[in-house]
């Protein structure tokens, strides 16, 4: 799991650093799906005021429960954070 986080761009590293001071957890980690990706999932939903992610990054709601309810990627370094639904 570090070597998932330390493998974050900054810029993901910086909500991630956000979501967990504002209580959030992290579920799991992985590497390789979707190919040349790290992925952080995050258990509730981003806590973080996505008004002001940076503009590089690309916020989506997913909002399926068989998979998670939002994602942010740094597309850039193919980097993404993930998070579940308030359940």
């Amino acid at each position: 799991m570090k070597e998932h986080i330390e493998g974050l761009s900054e810029k993901l590293k910086a909500i991630l650093h956000n979501e967990l001071l504002l209580g959030n957890v992290i579920t799991e980690t992985w590497e390789g799906w979707p190919p040349d990706s790290i992925v952080v999932f995050l258990k509730e939903p981003f806590r973080t005021d996505l008004k002001k992610i940076d503009k590089e990054l690309e916020y989506r709601e997913i909002n399926d429960r068989h998979y998670w309810k939002a994602e942010i990627h740094d597309r850039k370094s193919n980097r993404i954070l993930l998070c579940g639904f308030d359940n």
